[in-house]
């Protein structure tokens, strides 16, 4: 997809649509070769719109890096919607986030820095090092669709929210380092970190340090 100039939707959404088995990637420049459509950073520069949704139908989407100035005219939320699997490969930063894919990798840093932060999927799975957080409002990992979703996660990795941390899923826990969990990030002393009954935390590497919970508030 070719975008040299200006793409405006005033108050409307704009979608990015490929057509059935065309893999996208997100971000980065145009050199990436994961997928058969590009949407480098100096194209998202040129989108206009309310919210900005990009659907990889029966496909993948690889998103690389993303840095918010590259999404700076798009006013509220980034759509990131994969019937196949969604990769976060390098750093990636946005206003308001909703991530959706049967399978979801997380090997890389994810942030928001307005809105809430969403992630969708069946199957996650997390590298080490990687950082996921919500700067201002809530963070939430969930199963796809109501579904029953499943995480395996690597250590040391970290997910902060500056209000309310939910999952939704059970997790199962390997690697070297130690896991964070930390709700109230901005420590005003508004912030519930909750698992609910399904999303158990499994420790299945006697080489993991710790778990650390913070929050200001019980679930």
């Amino acid at each position: 997809m070719t975008i040299d100039g200006p793409v405006e939707s005033g108050i409307k959404p704009t979608t990015i649509r490929g057509c059935p088995r065309v893999s996208i990637d997100v971000g980065g420049d145009d050199s990436t070769l994961t997928s058969d459509m590009r949407i480098s950073q100096s194209k998202m520069r040129q989108i206009r719109s309310n919210n900005l949704t990009f659907k990889a139908i029966n496909a993948n989407i690889t998103v690389y890096e993303v840095v918010l100035s590259d999404t700076a005219q798009v006013t509220d939320r980034i759509f990131l919607d994969a019937d196949i699997m969604l990769s976060f490969y390098e750093s990636s930063i946005y206003k308001s986030l909703r991530a959706m894919a049967p399978m979801m990798r997380i090997l890389h840093d994810v942030k928001v820095t307005e809105g809430h932060m969403v992630l969708e999927a069946n199957k996650f799975n997390v590298s080490s090092g990687s950082y996921i957080t919500s700067e201002v409002e809530n963070l939430y990992i969930e199963p796809l669709h109501n579904g029953y979703g499943k995480m395996w996660s690597d250590t040391p990795v970290t997910w902060a929210s500056a209000s309310d941390l939910t999952f939704n899923v059970p997790m199962d826990v390997y690697g070297s380092g130690s896991l964070m969990f930390h709700a109230d990030s901005n420590e005003d002393a508004d912030g519930v970190l909750s698992f609910d009954s399904t999303s158990k935390v499994r420790i299945i590497d006697s080489q993991v340090q710790q778990v650390v919970m913070t929050a200001a508030k019980g679930g």
